[in-house]
């Protein structure tokens, strides 16, 4: 049963898995609590948010078809540093994937509850055993559930841009009254999102399955960031114009109250339904990606329990798939949505600084390997982006320690 993957997916599986992942994690989830922080600037976290973002995405690019494998942080630190970090990241990085699932669990129990009367855990442990069950099925079978409902998602979210773009409310962008207290706000709204982009490490999770991934995987990066940010910023200008930063982050359901607004109540139940298919989606990605890092892990480690396994019916990771989710169940005792989305930032900040230092490091250390995809704009064979991404996780790491304990 130890096998190998086989190679299934191509750019469009890529680019959409990514999209998908990245809009599911943020938009329907995590832009109230953004918005919380930024209030009327918190388009100017997610411009912010995103151009970090992009930086780290290039570094995941360039380090994935380095190595070929589905070993992704772990494995980067290893080949970069030693392998005591290289574990020390891979249990970040674990955590991180566990508590993305957790947050957006929670965020779709929120949408939920709204026809369901049960409790927001029930309900959201439900769905994270439903993904679970469709990871197991196939990787086709998930894949092509994730490229229906990215572009369904992806079609309500440009309408709800377009119809905003009508409905601007122009003092968004008075900028004269940011200060230095509202500079800090927007960082700390901007950190909250950029968790969300965690959701390109789903992608270096897939190399194995992929074709011809030295092509398909650094365009399936910077189109999904891409897509991703301009989606980002067109729905938060939309729903700080519709609805104001206040209602945006007391909103169980944003999106839901945006487009009621835009499309004067005729649409609410239709992007409701649009919210719970994308962040099932996002469970289900998530789901998929955390258990082939366990399963390629568990190949270098020898973890028990056979973590290694690759079901021959299926040709999935079932003994990862079912840790991930007795994991995940667990993690729903965590808390609330936004003690989880601090907690799961400092992990996947910390992951995003390594990751950016990593390639770094082998530029100095193996400045010959072959780079089938080379970050462009160096200063001394040094990418400028990886320093941008390297110094804004410190940035963003000290913003959250700083809100969450003083």
């Amino acid at each position: 049963m130890s096998g190998k993957f086989k190679k299934e997916l191509n750019l469009m599986d890529l680019t959409l898995s990514a999209i998908g992942l990245i809009i599911g994690a943020g938009i329907y989830s995590i832009i109230g609590i953004s918005a919380k922080h930024a209030k009327n600037f918190t388009w100017l976290s997610v411009i912010l948010c995103c151009i970090f973002a992009i930086c780290t995405g290039l570094s995941y690019a360039e380090l994935g078809v380095m190595f070929n494998n589905n070993g992704g942080e772990h494995l980067f630190a290893k080949e970069a540093f030693n392998e005591t970090l290289a574990d020390i990241v891979a249990i970040f990085v674990f955590i991180g994937e566990i508590l993305l699932l957790n947050t957006v669990a929670f965020g779709l129990g929120n949408y939920l509850s709204a026809f369901v009367p049960l409790k927001i855990p029930i309900l959201a442990g439900i769905a994270l055993l439903l993904s679970s069950y469709l990871n197991y099925s196939g990787i086709r079978n998930s894949i092509n559930f994730n490229n229906l409902a990215t572009i369904l998602e992806i079609t309500g979210l440009v309408l709800i841009s377009i119809l905003g773009l009508f409905n601007i409310n122009q003092k968004l962008f008075d900028v004269s009254k940011i200060n230095t207290k509202s500079m800090f706000d927007i960082s700390i709204g901007s950190a909250f999102l950029y968790f969300a982009f965690f959701g390109f490490d789903i992608l270096v999770e897939l190399i194995e399955e992929t074709k011809n991934v030295e092509e398909n995987l650094p365009k399936a990066l910077i189109y999904g960031v891409g897509v991703s940010s301009l989606l980002y910023l067109g729905v938060t200008i939309s729903a700080l114009s519709a609805i104001g930063w206040k209602k945006l982050s007391e909103s169980k359901s944003p999106m839901v109250d945006i487009a009621t607004k835009l499309f004067n109540g005729n649409m609410g139940f239709i992007v409701m339904i649009i919210a719970i298919i994308s962040m099932s989606n996002t469970l289900l990605m998530g789901n998929v990606g955390s258990s082939r890092f366990i399963q390629n892990i568990s190949k270098d480690k020898k973890f028990p329990f056979n973590l290694h396994s690759i079901d021959e019916n299926t040709n999935t990771p079932k003994n990862a798939i079912i840790l991930i989710t007795i994991i995940t169940m667990l993690g729903l005792l965590f808390g609330n949505l936004e003690n989880i989305a601090t907690a799961t930032n400092v992990f996947t900040i910390i992951v995003f600084f390594i990751v950016n230092i990593a390639v770094i490091s082998l530029r100095i250390k193996k400045p010959d390997h072959a780079r089938p995809f080379k970050i462009p704009w160096n200063i001394n064979n040094i990418p400028i982006s990886s320093l941008i991404g390297a110094s804004s996780s410190i940035l963003f790491i000290i913003i959250l320690l700083k809100y969450k304990l003083f």
